[in-house]
């Protein structure tokens, strides 16, 4: 038996949520419902698939490549008009076999294979099973076994609709179950039966450390935040201080959940940074867009602080890294004249020793761990004497000094703030696995935001969030607010 999938026109809603994926391979839980579909009709017993495409196709082509990743065999169909997707029934080969149409948007769960075996030799239609006690009533699953014959006698210019009114009229019906995500609402009702472990077949690629709980590896969980089952964490995740995650949730790869944020039968979707103080229940959430399954809407979040996209690292940072140095080799030229000036004044007016080092670590460390690759910071300012300053002194008596840091690429204009390996070896566990992969600077996003002042928890929330957000962009704004505004 081989099946073909009809991906082309379905996942209508989905594909207002994400812009930057095919709908189809929208992560559920651990990995793209087009994967969690291919896995279990292989697990049931098909060998070769044909896709129907239309949106997209070079990236799902990409993806599922030519199917010996599944011991299966792949061949992929395009069509113009995603309406009428049903014309390579025609194409397929005459070689006997019965085909198993499927809907890439709702996955029939084969209970090893039982389908297949039962119901191979005839045309049936599968449907699920009515809940009378509730009113529902049987609906298509959008999947049927087609004999030869009868796929000859099916239109190629049908819609789904018509399709199922021609099928009727030829085929049988049978009950199966499915998970269905043609809607928010039903996208997660799929999520909690996988992790459930409803469908059969279904295998979680993490570690459950406890029953219901799922953490992947890489993973950062402050000791205060609280995990509910059932619940998945992917790998390479950050979950805060006093952030509550469960029953029913997933946080995708890749992602940041900022302290004492709620979530609840809620999905957050691979690469999101999600702010401090959320509650989110019952909600869909894709980098800075929301999906709430209650009113089945969208809404795009312009305010980083509270929704927004994780940047990956990209050949960009090379060019950026040789402008800000040739900038601070610039800069450090021209104001020689100030730092000599600075320089002698407080020859004059203090006893204090001139110049003083600290030994900082330099970031980002991309092992994850402290490196032994320090080097040493100047400054006109004793850094034991933690006390207020202005901007103007920050400028002359810290960012005067370590021009030539910067020039030599160990340290940046924006970033966290440089410490020591005494100091991130005391910071908390989350804490310091977003620092190490954060870049070190001279201004940042604490001092903009909450001055020279700034208290333990706005450090952490500030830092955080530059982790998240970085970039040339956020990196020209914080520069503008540092000059123009008043810190």
């Amino acid at each position: 038996m081989r099946a073909l999938i009809i991906v082309a026109g379905t996942f209508p809603v989905l594909r207002g949520l994400t812009s930057h994926r095919p709908a189809a391979l929208v992560p559920c839980v651990d990995r793209p419902i087009l994967q969690h579909l291919v896995e279990s009709l292989v697990d049931g017993g098909i060998g070769v698939f044909d896709f129907v495409l239309h949106e997209s196709p070079r990236e799902t082509e990409n993806f599922l490549g030519d199917g010996t990743r599944w011991g299966s065999r792949f061949t992929f169909h395009l069509v113009g008009d995603p309406d009428v997707p049903y014309e390579p029934l025609k194409l397929l080969p005459r070689d006997g076999q019965p085909i198993l149409l499927v809907h890439a948007d709702r996955i029939p769960v084969l209970r090893e294979g039982k389908i297949l075996d039962d119901w191979a030799g005839r045309n049936t239609l599968f449907y699920t099973a009515p809940e009378s006690d509730e009113g529902n009533v049987a609906a298509w699953t959008g999947s049927a076994i087609l004999q030869p014959d009868a796929v000859q006698e099916i239109p190629s210019d049908v819609t789904e609709t018509q399709l199922q009114e021609n099928l009727l009229r030829i085929a049988g019906v049978a009950a199966v179950d499915v998970l269905d995500f043609r809607s928010f609402e039903t996208f997660l009702v799929a999520q909690r039966q996988i992790l459930n472990n409803s469908p059969a077949n279904t295998h979680l690629s993490a570690r459950e450390v406890e029953p219901g709980i799922w953490i992947a590896h890489n993973v950062v969980i402050h000791p205060t935040a609280q995990l509910t089952a059932p619940v998945f964490v992917g790998e390479n995740s950050r979950i805060g201080a006093g952030a509550k995650v469960g029953p029913n949730a997933v946080v995708g790869h890749d992602t940041i959940i900022d302290q004492h944020t709620l979530i609840v039968d809620s999905a957050v979707l691979p690469g999101t940074y999600c702010g401090e103080r959320l509650e989110l229940d019952h909600v869909i959430v894709d980098r800075n867009r929301l999906a709430s399954s209650r009113l089945g809407t969208v809404v795009n979040v312009s305010d980083s602080f509270i929704l927004t996209g994780l940047r990956a690292r990209n050949s960009t940072h090379s060019l950026r890294s040789i402008l800000s140095r040739s900038l601070a080799a610039f800069l450090f030229i021209v104001t020689l004249p100030v730092a000599a000036a600075t320089a002698l004044v407080l020859l004059i007016v203090r006893s204090q020793p001139l110049f003083y080092r600290k030994s900082v670590v330099r970031i980002p460390a991309m092992d994850g761990s402290e490196s032994s690759r320090t080097f040493n910071l100047y400054s006109f300012r004793n850094p034991a004497a933690m006390l207020p300053f202005t901007k103007l002194s920050c400028v002359l008596l810290d960012f005067l000094p370590a021009l030539l840091q910067i020039a030599t690429g160990k340290l940046h204009f924006i970033g966290v703030y440089p410490r020591t390996e005494a100091e991130i070896e005391s910071m908390p566990d989350d804490w310091r696995a977003l620092y190490l992969q954060s870049r070190a600077g001279l201004v940042t996003e604490a001092f903009v935001i909450h001055g020279s002042e700034a208290t333990e928890d706005e450090l952490y929330s500030s830092e955080a969030y530059y982790s998240a957000v970085n970039g040339v962009g956020h990196d020209l704004a914080l520069a503008v607010r540092f000059v123009t505004g008043s810190v």
